[in-house]
């Protein structure tokens, strides 16, 4: 459990300053696009949802940090090496053995390690997050399903007419309590619509509203809202992943006004005027409604609006093809992109051998190897190697029965530091104890 809380650390920690670099960058080149389509914009946003969600699957080097000061040691050929005595036979194990009532050694407590907490307190965030999502979901949903009416059958008729081009219209309700219409789903969603909405006199408001909301369904906001929660439940603690999901929504809204505008043919100043109308009426509703609204927060209308009315404006159905795809090579180069943060590499000068041994069909360094049993160890059984035949046994709690324990003398002076490289090939261990590799 401590490693796999570990690993959460430094998986969280990597990603959450690469999520906060990404954020800046977007955002700067949000600000830049701030006159061209929000299409554009919501698509650059889209691909921090996507890093916030998308383990990295390259890791690339960073070499960022400074080099550690290395002391370069002295050359220790193997012929310096102290001379030790290979012991050739078992030596018999003259201890007594340690009877069933001995004393039980008091194993000390698991102390976690400041990556350990972080972790923890991480999985318990993600959970309250969780817990309080889902709660709210449920009673909205039953909320919903408790209170909405199909709309009558004449004014069907009439949307379906109206919204031809569309396709086939998702569910429409009606609903007492709210005053703007909004979109409510997992995937497309429904469009619920308030009691008063079948006493809009205006047509061109009533269809101005209704495309806003089918424009929500015709993109499948809904499950990129889901996302967005998600991402918000893993990364709870990171205040750039919030401030990005109100961009999110927020060029969305105007994705869904552009939307609405160009395949209407609506005249901007009207449609403008219902949003406006719809807002009045939202603060005479009696509960709050879910973020895809046609009105959406109040600090955001004026922005649309501003938006909708700047000279020259021009809207569009859809991102265009080359936005599209400077988006996903965009996509395709940072998501799945990992930066590691490493330190200058080191350079040749101080890279020196010390003690080297191939393996080549003989031990070229004078191993020390305690309690040697020449028949589970080979050199020419895959050259180039040293094969160790794995036996049971260990030097723990008094047990001296192991055997093939290969030592060196350190190759370096004391205190000086050194590296060693070796590769362990074909260990597959059959038990939580069993080990293979450095001492």
């Amino acid at each position: 459990m401590e490693i796999y809380l570990t690993e959460i650390t430094n998986y969280l920690l990597t990603q959450t300053w690469q999520i906060a670099i990404l954020v800046i960058v977007i955002a700067a080149a949000s600000w830049l696009l701030k006159n061209k389509s929000a299409h554009v914009r919501y698509l650059l946003w889209l691909i921090v949802l996507a890093k916030c969600l998308a383990p990295p699957l390259v890791t690339v080097p960073l070499a960022v940090l400074p080099q550690e000061s290395l002391v370069e040691p002295v050359p220790i050929l193997p012929a310096e090496l102290p001379a030790a005595t290979i012991e050739r036979v078992n030596t018999a194990i003259t201890e007594p053995p340690i009877p069933i009532s001995a004393p039980v050694v008091k194993e000390k407590a698991v102390r976690l390690t400041v990556h350990q907490r972080l972790g923890f307190g991480w999985v318990v965030g993600v959970a309250v997050f969780a817990v309080f999502a889902v709660i709210k979901a449920l009673r909205t949903n039953l909320w919903l399903c408790r209170q909405r009416k199909p709309l009558p059958a004449e004014l069907h008729s009439t949307i379906q007419k109206l919204f031809s081009e569309f396709g086939t219209l998702p569910k429409l309700w009606l609903i007492e309590g709210i005053g703007q219409p909004f979109v409510w789903g997992l995937l497309r969603g429904s469009i619920y619509l308030p009691a008063d909405f079948v006493k809009v006199d205006n047509a061109e408001h009533r269809k101005g509203v209704l495309g806003h909301e089918l424009s929500h369904i015709l993109r499948f906001d809904a499950a990129v809202n889901v996302l967005q929660i998600m991402a918000q439940a893993i990364f709870w603690f990171h205040p750039f992943v919030w401030w990005a999901n109100k961009r999110i929504r927020a060029e969305r809204e105007k994705c869904c006004d552009e939307m609405t505008i160009a395949r209407l043919g609506a005249k901007v100043r009207d449609y403008s005027i219902a949003i406006v109308n719809i807002l009045v009426e939202e603060h005479k509703s009696t509960r709050p409604v879910p973020s895809l609204a046609v009105a959406g927060p109040v600090k955001n209308i004026e922005e649309r609006i501003k938006t909708m009315l700047r000279p020259g404006k021009k809207f569009y159905k859809r991102p265009s093809l080359v936005a599209a795809i400077t988006f996903l090579f965009i996509a395709l180069l940072t998501v799945p992109t990992g930066l590691v943060l490493t330190s200058h590499a080191a350079g040749k000068e101080n890279e020196t051998v010390v003690a080297y041994d191939d393996f080549d069909g003989k031990l070229n360094l004078n191993w020390n190897i305690l309690h040697v049993d020449p028949t589970h160890w080979s050199l020419s059984k895959k050259p180039g190697t040293l094969t160790i035949t794995t036996q049971d046994g260990t030097f723990h709690r008094g047990r001296t029965d192991y055997k093939n324990l290969f030592l060196i003398d350190c190759p370096t002076a004391w205190g000086e530091d050194f590296q060693v490289t070796t590769s362990i090939l074909s260990f597959k261990p059959v038990a939580e104890w069993n080990e293979a590799g450095l001492i």
